[in-house]
C-alpha cells in the first residue's frame, strides 16, 4: 500500500515553505504488512503518536513495551516513519506514558522517577505535620503488663538515614505515629 502524504503550505514572509506531516496511521498499515499479526498488534498497535511537539515521539503504553520496541522493531518504524515523511535524517523517541499523563523517554526516565519519590517523600512529611497523635496508652485491666523485644537503644533520632532506606524510614514512622491504622 502506498502512503498517502499531506502537504501543509505554508506563507512566511513571501516565502512558501511546505512542511509535510505525518499520519501515523499509514504507517501502522505499512508496518502491519511487514510485520507478523501478532507481532503487531502486541508490541506496535499500542503505540500513539504524540502531538505534543513537532519532534516525532511515539508514546508506548509502559516501559516494557517501549524497550521490546527498541530492540526489535525500531529500526522499522524508523525506516517507514522517514519514507512516510520523506525526510531521512528525521529523528524518531520511542517515550512512555507515566500514569500521571507525564510522557518521557527512556533517557530521563531515572530522574522523573527521583523526582516522583522525592515528591511522595514530602507529601508524606507535610502530612505528617498536620495529622494529630494520639498520645493516649491503652488502659490493660488487672495486673497484665506489655513485653516487647525491642532493642530499647534503636530508636529514630539514632537513625543513619540514606537514599536506599528514606521510603523504609518514612513508613516505619508512620506505623509510629498512627499504630493500628497505617
Amino acid at each position: 500500500m502506498g502512503l498517502e502524504q499531506r502537504e501543509d503550505h505554508q506563507v512566511r514572509g513571501g516565502t512558501e515553505q511546505t512542511r509535510r506531516s505525518l499520519d501515523w496511521n499509514d504507517c501502522l498499515v505499512t508496518l502491519a504488512d511487514q510485520v507478523p499479526d501478532q507481532q503487531y498488534r502486541t508490541w506496535i498497535a499500542p503505540l500513539k503518536l504524540s502531538s505534543e511537539s513537532d519532534d516525532i515521539v511515539l508514546i508506548a503504553p509502559n516501559r516494557f513495551i517501549r524497550d521490546f520496541v527498541h530492540d526489535k522493531f525500531y529500526e522499522r518504524i524508523v525506516d517507514v516513519v522517514r519514507n512516510a515523511l520523506g525526510e531521512p535524517s528525521r529523528e524518531v523517541v520511542l517515550a512512555v506514558q507515566a500514569a500521571e499523563g507525564t510522557v518521557f523517554s527512556g533517557r530521563n526516565e531515572h530522574e522523573h522517577r527521583t523526582n516522583a519519590v522525592s515528591q511522595s517523600l514530602s507529601s508524606i512529611d507535610s502530612a505528617k505535620s498536620t495529622i494529630k497523635v494520639r498520645k493516649s496508652i491503652p488502659q490493660v485491666e488487672g495486673g497484665l503488663s506489655h513485653q516487647h523485644n525491642l532493642v530499647e537503644h534503636y530508636q529514630f533520632d539514632s537513625f543513619v538515614e540514606g537514599k536506599s532506606n528514606q521510603l523504609a524510614l518514612a513508613a516505619a514512622k508512620q506505623v509510629r505515629e498512627n499504630p493500628g491504622f497505617a
